[in-house]
């Protein structure tokens, strides 16, 4: 009888927690994948083009990333984020300034930002 009981529970566990493991893999699908399209000499803002918007971010430690790396993170909302650089293999700190932007709106904010 205490055996059926502990199958019992672990079933009821196993039920209980695939679901949660399920879920937690769905958040990765929310990151956005782009690329750095321009950068400013000496300023720590940059253009991350994605599949159909350009993002503004400000850059705030780790790895300073190039023109033409490849970043991915959930740097498609505002505030901070910790983005993965694929291209360099190196993790940073950005501030999304703004997202979802046409290409002429980001160069515009971009000119702003670094004068």
């Amino acid at each position: 009888m205490q055996r059926f009981k502990k199958i019992v529970l672990l079933i009821l566990v196993c039920l209980f927690l695939f679901p949660l493991n399920i879920a937690s893999t769905n958040l990765s699908s929310k990151a956005g994948r782009g690329v750095v399209s321009h950068r400013i000499s000496g300023c720590d803002y940059f253009i991350v083009a994605t599949k159909s918007s350009y993002d503004v971010l400000e850059w705030f430690g780790g790895h300073d990333p190039d023109k033409g790396d490849y970043l991915v993170g959930g740097f498609e909302s505002y505030g901070f984020h910790d983005i993965y650089d694929e291209t360099a293999d190196e993790d940073l700190r950005g501030w999304t300034e703004d997202y979802d932007l046409t290409k002429e709106d980001a160069l515009e904010k971009l000119t702003d930002q670094c004068g």
